[in-house]
């Protein structure tokens, strides 16, 4: 067993694992915010824009790093489908109404859910 392969794994999972929380703690203050005063969610709004441009970004270039060179097996199968799926799911305007959020960062944050239980799954397997 490679403990680089491990190592990258582990990296992986974890920057999926930080997108998708941004993504849940985006619909919870949308759910939570419904009826608040614009100034009140500015700061939402900021990092909602911030997380779209962030999978836009890696959706162009999907390597963890961002860097522009050719794509690890890994980031290949999990990194790079994640970002694409949830990049091309959110449609959502980033002015849209906070009463809009859950249901428009919900198939994104699916999509990176999915790659992450399926690269916990695969970290079980190469770690035994």
């Amino acid at each position: 067993m490679d403990m680089k392969v491990l190592q990258e794994a582990r990296a992986i999972l974890a920057e999926l694992q930080k997108v998708h929380e941004e993504f849940e703690a985006l619909m919870r203050a949308g759910d939570r915010l419904k009826n608040s005063r614009s100034y009140e969610i500015e700061e939402f709004r900021g990092r909602l824009t911030a997380l779209k441009a962030y999978l836009k970004d890696r959706s162009k270039n999907a390597t963890l790093d961002g860097r522009k060179r050719s794509m690890t097996i890994l980031e290949s199968a999990f990194f790079d489908p994640a970002v694409r799926s949830a990049s091309a799911h959110f449609r959502m305007q980033v002015n849209a109404p906070v009463a809009k959020w859950v249901s428009g960062l919900y198939e994104s944050s699916s999509d990176i859910s999915y790659y992450a239980y399926q690269l916990e799954d695969h970290i079980k397997e190469i770690a035994d």
